[in-house]
This record gives structure tokens, C-alpha cells and sequence, in this order.
């Protein structure tokens, strides 16, 4: 051979052979967890071959193991670059997006990464999982139906068409897909939840609080799922006046929802807490609720609505001079929106449910509305974010909500009583600038002012939590706030009162 050519040709290998000897390095390294040292190795190989484009990805993937999302994203984009139809790339940007809250970025490249892969099934649950999210259920049950296509026992398809169905309002057919969900992982927790979910809404706190013991008797339930499940039953307990139960409950979780670290929906479990420090405020107050053997049996004041129907159960009332006992029935996360809003969704469906249960003629207070005026969620947040009209989205909140409420009451010849909203706490305002602040507080009154006036229009009672709780800045007064959102169970009986005279 010609040794000009076979010198030029051991100085083309010699790259090749140098990056090999890296990934190798980076390959031990990996395996040993030592990530930031595999990145080292790995982007000098990259460096070598930089159209790399599956290596590129990999160094993402790495960087999200090392902790640094910047870098990860970074080397998504890079492998984008150089290859835009690359499946895995596109997933993991995706995933990435997802994690950032940015849903309509992940979105987009999840579909980019199925037309670029169409058999991979857990980009084509994600995707449909987030099309849920994004309320684009006709898409998402095309995709749940593809993959049950392709195994009519998916038990992620099954458990997330059924969770589908949940949000649409379809009960019946969420319970049934639950059930097959079930069928094929009958120990599955987070199938066994899912269903609980759904019967509390079919069947009510009392059964559901024998659904839920069964689920913690199960001695292969881990932890994190047992704390998620104790909360359930802390609260059917209370809802139920069950007071050992719910005592029991708060025992259990006292020394381990603070110390557990949650892993698979740390954001869930957060809300899990916050039900946990509710349940734990209105502690002092199970003494006063109401025996089941004292004394004549009275009538019944419904109290429908989210967590702040639950302060005042149990306990006994007076209202125009009549003695009332209080009997909460809970929908979890219910805002004035979900009710305002066209057609079916689960929040309307809880409500349908638990009105079908009750007497013509009987009283209910609806106690709906304190999230759509939270800072970070409801009608500020939505304005701030996308510079919309407060005053106009608030009015059509609120006369959505009693429209729906009104018509549905009528149907069931029952009488309405609309509760306001209380002055929110200034801890959950705090971090808003000063301009903010006002402009938040103002838009909370004004929802209970217009709220106010459009009930005396329907000629329905208005309970003025606003006016009890606010001070002359509009904030919380502290007076009758149990913790940071709730109210004393016994200032029920006071807003009652102030409406008699």
C-alpha cells in the first residue's frame, strides 16, 4: 500500500478510535451513576462526531439525571437540529415541556414524536393524557382507542379512558372502564383510588367510607398510597360524623404526610396535605357536632359546594327560629366556572348527583366560588395572565353559576341559598406586587357585590360571607377564619343569623 495513503487513513481513524475510547469511558461511568463524569466522556465524543444526533439526545437525558433541565432541554433542541423527525428527541422535549407546565409545547412535539414512531404506546398515552388536560377529548379517545386496539387489556388505556369519561361527566362509563382496568390489575392502587373517586360520586361518603377501609386493610398498599387513601377516609369520616374514623385517620397521618417524600405526584399530594391541615383545624371542633341520639330530629340544611362545606357538618343550626342540622356533601375542587361552562363535566355531574338525593322542598346553601377568587387560580390569575377584562369574566362567572344553580334548584323544587366568598388571608396574597394586591382584593369584593345584587334580583337568599370577614382593606379580619381559606364550622349559624335579621 501506498504509506501516503495508509498515513492519511490512520489519521482518519484516529478521531473515530478517540471517540470510541470516550464513550466507552462515558458507558462505565453511566453505569456507576457518576452522570457528571459520563457527560464529561460523552461530550467530547460528541464533540468529535457533532451529527451525532442519538448521543446528543443521550447527553439530555443525562443532564436531566444530573439535575440541570437547562442543559437537558438544551441537547433535546440540538439533536432537533440535526435530526427534526428523531422520535426520542421529540418525546423527551415534550416530556420536558410537560414538566415546565408549558402543555401546548409538549403537546406539539409528543405529535411530532408519534408521526415520527407510531408504536410507541407510552408516547401515545402521554399524548392522549395531555389532550385530556387540554379538554380535547374527542383526539385523546381516538388515541386511548388505538391503543386498545392494539391490546384490549392496556391497562393504562383502560385506567385513562375511563379517567377520560370522569371529565366529561360520563360516570357510568368512567366506572366501567375503571372496573376493567381493575380486572387486569386488581391490586393496582392507583386504579383502586381512581374507582374510589368515582363511587364517592355515585354512591356518597357512608359507602364510600367502607370502599376506602377495604383499600387500607390491602397489606401491599405502599405507603404513599395509604396516606393518599387515610385522607379520603379522614374526610367521608367527618362528612359522616364519624368521629373515630376521623380521629384514627388524623392519628395515622400526623406522623407521616409531612416526612414522606412523594415521588410519583408530589403535586397531588400537596393538595393532599392542604385537606390533611383542614382536617386537622377543625379537630377541636368534633365535640360540638351533633349526636345522632340528641334530641327530637331535626331538619336538614344541605350545605353543597368545595372544602368549605365541610366546617359546618354535623352541627346543629338555628335559622328562622327553626333548630336545622347540617348535612355537607363535598365536590371536590368545584369552582363557579366548572358550573358555568357548556355542556357535561364531572364537577356538574357531583352536583347533579348529590341534588338528586334530596327532598322537594329542602333547604341548600351553595358554598362555591372561594377558589375561582384565589390569586393564583381563578379570576385574577386568568386576567393577569392573559390581559383580560376582571370585571367582565367575573360577571360572567357569576351569572353563569346562578343560572345553572337556579335552574337546577327549580327543577328540584328546593330552596337555594347562595353563599359569598370570604376576604382571602394576606399570607396567600403576599407575593403580588402592590398594585396587584389592590386590584386582587377588589376583584374578590366586587364578585360578592355583583353576586349580592344578582340573588336579591332572583329574590334568593345571600349569605354576605365578604361583609363578616373583610376589614377596611379587604383582606381577611381574622375574626371568624379558621385557617388561611376555611371558616369556623360556627360561623355558619352566624351568617344564617344576620340574614333573619
Amino acid at each position: 500500500m501506498n504509506p501516503k495513503k495508509l498515513k492519511k487513513n490512520k489519521k482518519k481513524a484516529a478521531p473515530d478510535s478517540a471517540a470510541v475510547t470516550l464513550r466507552k469511558h462515558g458507558d462505565i461511568s453511566y453505569r456507576q451513576g457518576n452522570y457528571t463524569k459520563a457527560i464529561h466522556f460523552y461530550e467530547q465524543a460528541f464533540a468529535i462526531h457533532p451529527a451525532d444526533y442519538e448521543l446528543c439526545n443521550f447527553l439530555g437525558v443525562l443532564h436531566k439525571l444530573a439535575g440541570d433541565c437547562d442543559k437537558e432541554k438544551e441537547y433535546y433542541k440540538k439533536a432537533l437540529q440535526i435530526n427534526p423527525f428523531h422520535a426520542g428527541a421529540n418525546y423527551n422535549l415534550g416530556t420536558c415541556c410537560r414538566r415546565e407546565g408549558n402543555r401546548t409545547e409538549a403537546i406539539r412535539y409528543l405529535r411530532r414524536s408519534v408521526a415520527a414512531d407510531p408504536q410507541n404506546s407510552v408516547c401515545l398515552n402521554n399524548l392522549a393524557n395531555l389532550l385530556v388536560e387540554e379538554k380535547k377529548f374527542d383526539e385523546a379517545l381516538a388515541l386511548y382507542d388505538l391503543l386498545l386496539g392494539k391490546d384490549a387489556r392496556s391497562f393504562n388505556a383502560l385506567l385513562n379512558k375511563g379517567f377520560l369519561f370522569l371529565e366529561q361527566g360520563d360516570l357510568h362509563r368512567a366506572i366501567r372502564f375503571y372496573e376493567r382496568a381493575l380486572s387486569v390489575e386488581p391490586n393496582n392502587p392507583k386504579a383502586a383510588i381512581y374507582y374510589a373517586e368515582a363511587m364517592f360520586i355515585e354512591e356518597g361518603a357512608e359507602k364510600n367510607l367502607a370502599r376506602l377501609n377495604t383499600l387500607l386493610a390491602d397489606t401491599t398498599l405502599d405507603n404513599e398510597h395509604r396516606i393518599d387513601v387515610t385522607v379520603s377516609k379522614a374526610l367521608c369520616a367527618w362528612i359522616t360524623g364519624d368521629i373515630p374514623a376521623y380521629e384514627q385517620s388524623l392519628h395515622f397521618l400526623r406522623d407521616k404526610i409531612f416526612t414522606t417524600i412523594f415521588v410519583a405526584n408530589a403535586d397531588y399530594m400537596k393538595h393532599r396535605q392542604a385537606y390533611y391541615v383542614f382536617l386537622e383545624a377543625l379537630q377541636p371542633f368534633a365535640g360540638e357536632i351533633a349526636s345522632p341520639a340528641e334530641g327530637p330530629h331535626p331538619e336538614i340544611l344541605h350545605i353543597v359546594g368545595d372544602s368549605h362545606c365541610l366546617s359546618p357538618a354535623n352541627r346543629l343550626v338555628r335559622f328562622h327560629d327553626r333548630r336545622y342540622l347540617c348535612r355537607s356533601h363535598l365536590i371536590m375542587g368545584v369552582k363557579a366556572w366548572h358550573l358555568a361552562q357548556n355542556g357535561p363535566n364531572k364537577f356538574k355531574l357531583a352536583f347533579e348527583k348529590n341534588l338528586a338525593a334530596l327532598r322537594p322542598g329542602s333547604h341548600v346553601v351553595f358554598m362555591i366560588g372561594e377558589i375561582d377568587c384565589r390569586c393564583d387560580e381563578g379570576i385574577f390569575h386568568h386576567c393577569r395572565g392573559k390581559n383580560a377584562d376582571a370585571q367582565e369574566i367575573m360577571r360572567a362567572t357569576a351569572d353563569g353559576y346562578l343560572d345553572f344553580v337556579v335552574t337546577r334548584a327549580q327543577q328540584k323544587e328546593i330552596v337555594p341559598i347562595i353563599a359569598g366568598v370570604p376576604a382571602p388571608d394576606k399570607v396567600k396574597f403576599a407575593k403580588l406586587a402592590a398594585e396587584d394586591k389592590r386590584s386582587y382584593l377588589e376583584t374578590v369584593r366586587d364578585y360578592n357585590l355583583y353576586l349580592s345584587g344578582k340573588t336579591k334580583e332572583k329574590g334568593i337568599l345571600f349569605l354576605d360571607v365578604f361583609r363578616h370577614t373583610a376589614n377596611s382593606e379587604l383582606s381577611a379580619n381574622g375574626r371568624y377564619h379558621l385557617d388561611k381559606l376555611h371558616l369556623r364550622p360556627d360561623f355558619l349559624e352566624v351568617a344564617l343569623q344576620a340574614c333573619d335579621g
